[in-house]
């Protein structure tokens, strides 16, 4: 654990808060969790599907419209999910959590890095990020597809 070295009592207590707050990493600080456990998997019926290219990016998004749980409508998905059809059945791996990057001190020299720190969300949103979806058929998986 680092101590503080500024001589002033008050300033010297705040700035060793923010050096223990800093020393931890975002999962073990109070209201974050790990990616892993902010990751949450649903399944619904693909009601409609469209792939385009990002102007910016020239990389393919592909949109699905879908009857699952409420309020979600639309998953986003970077990259392409063929075959995936109207009327598919899938489960979709979502991040359900808000994503603020958090000051640590770096382990291995002065200043800080910026790491992602996951705070967990108790409601989906009309339109969801997928990490990962899994085609359906009676139950089994037939097909899987990253980003």
């Amino acid at each position: 654990m680092l101590k503080s070295n500024i001589a002033d009592p008050i300033g010297r207590e705040i700035h060793q808060i923010m050096l223990d707050a800093m020393s931890k990493k975002p999962e073990e600080m109070e209201g974050y969790c790990t990616r892993e456990d902010a990751i949450v998997s649903i399944e619904s019926l693909v009601t409609d599907i469209v792939t385009k290219l990002n102007e910016t990016t020239s990389l393919p998004s592909t949109l699905i419209t879908v009857d699952g749980p409420s309020p979600i409508e639309t998953l986003t998905f970077e990259g392409y999910v063929l075959p995936i059809v109207k009327g598919d059945k899938i489960r979709a791996y979502i991040l359900k959590a808000d994503i603020r990057y958090v000051p640590v001190l770096k382990e291995n020299g002065p200043g800080t890095d910026w790491l992602p720190g996951y705070m967990p969300r108790k409601e989906f949103k009309e339109i969801e990020n997928v990490t990962k979806i899994e085609k359906l058929r009676k139950g089994k998986v037939l097909a899987t597809y990253n980003v």
